[in-house]
């Protein structure tokens, strides 16, 4: 029965993702004419802020973390990794983004009991206030033009047995420039599955599901990737005073070819982290490295502190994150 709602749960998000509103792209489409279909579907869907990791921890491993997702932060990531929270957690985190851009991000998570866990978060994206330019004014016309976004959203996960889990978020948001915004909803659905063999776990995960948006004279879809994910630990389990997991993550855009991210994280003693990843098929992102903290405060309290950096090309200012956490 768990392998058949695995199962069902794959079909799904391929049918979503290849289904009735992009048929006719892949009519007739030959393998050797992949990589340029996938190049000419670039800028056809908008929103891209929301493909932005929300997690230092996520981020420091590559973004290969939808299996690996066990605390609050499985929020922005899979929704079903939220179920590892045993009573109550939260999460925030800051971003260096580029060009001036700043984005705040938290969430907080409930257990329910046998209920399930319920949860929300929130995402703020500022960019740097610019002066309009014009034609006929270059230097600029002393008009301050600002931006942002923001997203609100409420989360539910539950554990269907021991080792199956599905998690389901709402999320409302609204994007502006200056006196025009855009406003939406969209959808993100996860699951996660622990086999039983050694400490694999599998994890597939829905994103960014929602109308097509029109904004001004252009409609563009939503960003919508469909995530699969395996990890497993190579050295010792989770908890372990050694502790070493391995994760692989393959996505599948609307608006670009099938993407890779691999990761890893070492705990030491419990209490130190040390993680790297790498992203395929990116334009900008490369490899990523963070580190972590977890300090025990005694009755199953931690204090979590975690921070990462990812490498992109020499045009852009490298992100920085940093994520502060902990669980009751």
């Amino acid at each position: 029965m768990r392998i058949q709602a695995v199962a069902l749960s794959l079909c799904a998000g391929l049918l979503l993702l290849t289904g009735p509103a992009r048929a006719g792209e892949w009519d007739d489409l030959k393998p050797q004419d992949y990589n340029k279909t996938a190049i000419q579907r670039i800028g056809t869907a908008g929103l891209g802020f929301l493909k932005i990791s929300q997690s230092a921890r996520s981020a420091g491993m590559g973004d290969a973390f939808s299996s690996v997702a066990d605390d609050v932060s499985a929020v922005f990531v899979n929704p079903a990794g939220i179920t590892r929270v045993r009573k109550f957690g939260w999460t925030t985190t800051y971003t260096r983004w580029f060009v001036g851009t700043n984005i705040y991000s938290g969430a907080a998570v409930y257990s329910l009991g046998k209920g399930g866990l319920v949860g929300f978060s929130t995402v703020y994206l500022k960019p740097e206030d610019t002066e309009e330019t014009t034609t006929l004014q270059p230097e600029g016309t002393g008009k301050i033009i600002k931006a942002g976004d923001v997203v609100i959203g409420l989360v539910y996960a539950y554990p269907m047995t021991d080792k199956l889990s599905f998690g389901i978020k709402f999320d409302w948001l609204r994007e502006t420039i200056l006196d025009r915004s855009l406003s939406t909803f969209k959808i993100d659905v996860g699951s996660l599955f622990h086999t039983g063999f050694h400490h694999l776990r599998v994890a597939m995960s829905l994103k960014n599901l929602g109308q097509n948006q029109s904004y001004l004279y252009t409609t563009f879809w939503m960003p919508i990737s469909y995530n699969m994910a395996i990890s497993d630990e190579l050295i010792g389990k989770q908890g372990d005073p050694l502790c070493l997991t391995a994760s692989l993550e393959t996505v599948y855009a609307v608006d670009y070819k099938q993407r890779y991210h691999v990761g890893g994280e070492l705990w030491l003693g419990d209490i130190l982290a040390l993680r790297g990843g790498y992203k395929f098929n990116y334009d900008l992102e490369s490899y990523s490295v963070g580190a972590g903290v977890k300090y025990g405060m005694g009755r199953g309290r931690t204090l979590l502190l975690d921070v990462a950096y990812t490498k992109v090309n020499s045009l852009m200012q490298s992100p920085l994150r940093v994520s502060m956490g902990s669980t009751f």
